[in-house]
């Protein structure tokens, strides 16, 4: 019998407004975010469920622990990787 699978739903604050004011630079800030979360997933046993959508993200894990620990190490990621 299959385990529990926590569902996770994440996306970039205020994306159309960014994307309004700067198309290139939002696709950028989607293209780095995706690659600090591709390795956080296979880190803590996680899959990306809709992969490169727009600022946008899905996520399943095995169990809600997976899914803490992916997003603390995800939003230390993110302040090294958009820290200005």
């Amino acid at each position: 019998m299959p385990g529990p699978v926590v569902i996770c739903f994440a996306f970039i604050g205020d994306q159309t407004a960014i994307a309004k004011a700067d198309p290139k630079a939002f696709t950028e800030a989607v293209l780095e975010t995706h690659a600090a979360v591709g390795p956080l997933l296979m880190a803590h046993r996680g899959y990306n469920i809709l992969p490169q959508r727009e600022g946008s993200f899905m996520f399943a894990f095995h169990s809600p622990v997976d899914v803490a620990k992916f997003h603390a190490d995800l939003q230390a990621a993110l302040l090294q990787v958009f820290d200005t």
